[in-house]
This record gives C-alpha cells, structure tokens and sequence, in this order.
C-alpha cells in the first residue's frame, strides 16, 4: 500500500486540485455588477433619471440605502435621489451642472458608481457621455462641489464582474493553466533532447517526444479555449491578433516536429535529426509566444500594452484558484506525458 502511495501520490493531488478548481471555478457567482445604463448621453443642465440594471444583484434588500455617483477624472456628481425598480435594476435621478469644481464636464465620459450596503461596489468605466445640446439651460445649471463617496467592497466571496469579461472570466482556470502547462513539457522536452545529444541514449528520444506531444495537446486545447473566450470578449474566434498568430505558428512548428519523426525509419537517425529540431523549434517557439506579440499591438492581456495578472482581469481571489489550477493542469499533463512513455517503451520491448 505504501508504495502504491509513493508511486501515485503526485496524480492524487493533481485530480485532487483540480476537482477543486473545477467546481470552485464553475460554481462561485460573480458579484453584482452593472451590464446597461440608460440613457447613456446626457446634456448640460438637464435632470435626467437613469436606469441602472445589474447582474446578479438584489436591490430589494438594500432598505432603499443606496447611493449612486458620476465620476469625472477624480470629482463626483451625487445623484439626486435613487430609487429601487426590482432586483436587478434601479433609477438615479441626476442633475447636470456646467462644470465641476471649476472644471466644465462638457464633451467627457464619466463613470458611473453605485454604493449599496447589501451588493456591495458596481461600477461601470465611461458609461455616460455628457454633451452641451441644452445651450437655453446653461445658465440654469449651476457648479457643484465635487463629493467623494464612500466606497464599500462586496460582502459577498464571489468573482469579480470586470466589464466585457463578464462569466467567460471563469476561462481563466482552463486556457491560461493549460499553456503553463504547455511550456513546462515543451521545456522538458527541450531539455530531454539536449540529454539525448550529449548522452545518445535513445530514453531521452522517448521523454522528448512524448514531452513535445503533451504539449502539442495542450496547446491545442489552449488556442481551442482562447477562441472560445474571443468569440466572446472580441467578437471573433479569430480576430487579426499578433499573439494568436503567434501561438498558431508555435503549433505549427511542432506539428513538423512530429510529421519529421514519422518521416525518418531509422531509430538512431530519427532521433538525432528530431532533437536537432526541438533544441531550435523551442527557441523560435519561445519567440512567437512570448517576444513577437509584444513587438506588436494586440488585443490579448499581457501583450501590446495590455496589462495581465492585474486588477483589469483578476483579484486575490481568483488568485487562490488561478494558482492551483496551474499546477494541477500541469500535474495532469506529465501525467499523460509518463503514460506515453511507459506506452513506447512497452512498444519497444515487444519488438
């Protein structure tokens, strides 16, 4: 029994993780957040009433508590009054001065803040456009004195609702572990070839090719989930975006790495000319995923100025399933990888 253990205490802990990290992942809710506001442009001097809807929220228990704000770089407009309309929507009554603090708010987009002692925070990035249409209620529209509100966080353990990301925000415990993954066998693949130059010993032929097809596999499923969460954030499974052309490139080069091995009959030779190939194929891999897309503008977090791993697309506590989903999807994949191996040395034996 104890060595049952030994042998397998590292796959128990990867299914383990990721049992986890799957349902945790898939069944947390996100906390409330705004999806639409109504109307979104406002004119000078006009009290207008919005129309805030909200996702996952219930505004009937916030005993007509809440408060909302216009916030224009760091000043704040109050809203007059706020009223609840049902779980999910609420209206805020709004009076539009000229200018703010001595600043004119016309022709600026201002984001939009509701404090609700039960939902917590919601914001909503430029969500209104104020314009100077009312030129006969300018006069009427008097400065006001900026008002800085008091910000509450979320009660609630839930994920955060970033604006666009919405629910596919749950993608990041499958797409981005899994290239991790990716790069941790693509690795052990590069340096099992490099083992096989300096020792010719025909193992490390085996741990490089099963290294570099786990994380072929992988990176399949990668540019899979990615489409998935493109078709929903951009609009298109594949926009013209230099990382995602960058990481089918990557594919693509080790999709010749295995039609090569297939090529090649002679054990010895296979090998040798396969190991050649991974030692540069992972270098110019390298740089399509990691060094061409920051060369170029692009849409993907972490590339083209685009910032990743910050608060725009995660917090402390997607942190504390992000993490271990790295781990135990790159605990699954050496596992496949040690299947395959055990597979072609079987194959080898019987020969």
């Amino acid at each position: 029994m104890n060595n049952i253990f030994k042998q397998w205490w590292w796959k128990i802990v990867g299914v383990i993780i990721l049992l986890v990290v799957i349902i945790a992942g898939l069944g947390i809710p996100l906390n409330p957040g705004i999806t639409d506001v109504q109307p979104q442009a406002l004119n000078i001097g006009e009290q207008v009433s919005l129309q805030i809807n909200a996702y996952n929220s219930d505004f009937t228990k916030s005993n007509n508590q809440i408060t909302s704000y216009l916030k224009s770089k760091s000043s704040f407009i109050k809203a007059d009054s706020v009223y609840v309309m049902n779980e999910y929507s609420i209206g805020a009554m709004y009076t539009i001065p000229y200018e703010l603090d001595g600043n004119s708010l016309s022709n600026q987009s201002m984001d939009l803040i509701v404090i609700d002692p039960y939902n917590g925070t919601l914001t909503q990035r430029n969500s209104i456009q104020v314009q100077n249409n009312n030129i006969e209620a300018l006069d009427m529209a008097n400065a006001k004195s900026a008002v800085k509100p008091i910000v509450l966080s979320s009660k609630n353990f839930g994920f955060p609702n970033r604006e666009i990301l919405q629910e596919s925000i749950r993608n990041l415990f499958f797409h981005v572990p899994m290239w991790f993954g990716m790069v941790f066998m693509l690795l052990f693949s590069f340096i099992t070839s490099i083992l096989y130059l300096s020792k010719n010993n025909l193992k490390y032929d085996t741990y490089a090719a099963s290294g570099a097809e786990g994380g072929l596999l992988y990176g399949i499923l990668g540019i899979c989930t990615g489409m998935l969460w493109a078709n929903y954030t951009w609009g298109s499974p594949w926009p013209s975006d230099a990382k995602l052309d960058g990481a089918a490139i990557a594919m693509l080069i080790y999709i010749a790495y295995a039609i090569l091995r297939k090529s090649i009959e002679d054990p010895i030779r296979k090998a040798k000319v396969s190991a050649v190939y991974n030692v540069f194929a992972f270098f110019i891999y390298l740089a399509f995923i990691f060094v061409y897309p920051r060369l170029k503008d692009s849409l993907h977090p972490g590339n083209g100025g685009n910032p990743a791993f910050s608060n725009t697309d995660l917090d402390n506590r997607m942190r504390m399933l992000f993490y271990p989903a790295v781990i135990g999807w790159t605990i699954l994949g050496f596992w496949l990888v040690s299947l395959k191996i055990r597979y072609k040395f079987t194959l080898l034996k019987q020969q």
